[in-house]
């Protein structure tokens, strides 16, 4: 089931954002620097994604702005694939034009997984313009070569026809 709704500092699982990578993008782009003076002024302009099951949570989607939920004390929106039924109370998103109304800078991508959901490609509006083009193409890149190495991903919205068209044919 997958939900929208806010998850205070506390409620985030354990997650790590690889220091290699963050040091790299930091470096090269103050990206952390830069995220944390936006979301220090403006707010958070997109959700993260959780995955919420009974082994535990998982954040596969939005580690830096977690990180600043966490650095700053505050409460961070968050879409959640709640797989135990604890957040129930949440509003319930059933297609990928309600996922993406969630985002002030909608992905180009969101995908569905037996496992929950994928979503990529949200402009990173933080960065200059040249940092941000770049920043993006290889996001997508990197995605685009794991979609190809056979994960079956399918999009919420091929999903919801499959499901109604083999329904209709029991």
């Amino acid at each position: 089931m997958v939900r929208y709704g806010v998850m205070r500092p506390s409620e985030l699982p354990p997650f790590d954002i690889g220091s290699l990578v963050v040091n790299q993008n930091e470096k090269r782009y103050q990206f952390y620097t830069r995220l944390r003076e936006s979301v220090e002024k403006d707010g958070f302009r997109n959700p993260i994604l959780c995955y919420h099951k009974q082994s535990g949570s998982t954040l596969p989607y939005g580690h830096s702005r977690a990180k600043i939920a966490k650095d700053l004390g505050i409460d961070i929106p968050a879409i959640i694939c709640d797989f135990v039924g604890d957040y129930t109370d949440c509003p319930r998103m059933d297609t990928v034009g309600e996922i993406r109304e969630r985002f002030i800078d909608p992905p180009s991508i969101v995908e569905f997984w037996e496992c929950g959901l994928n979503i990529w490609g949200c402009r990173q509006v933080h960065l200059a313009e040249k940092d941000a083009d770049w920043f993006d193409d290889f996001q997508d890149k990197r995605n685009m070569a794991r979609a190809r190495k056979g994960r079956g991903l399918q999009t919420l919205d091929e999903y919801e026809r499959f499901s109604r068209t083999r329904t209709s044919k029991v």
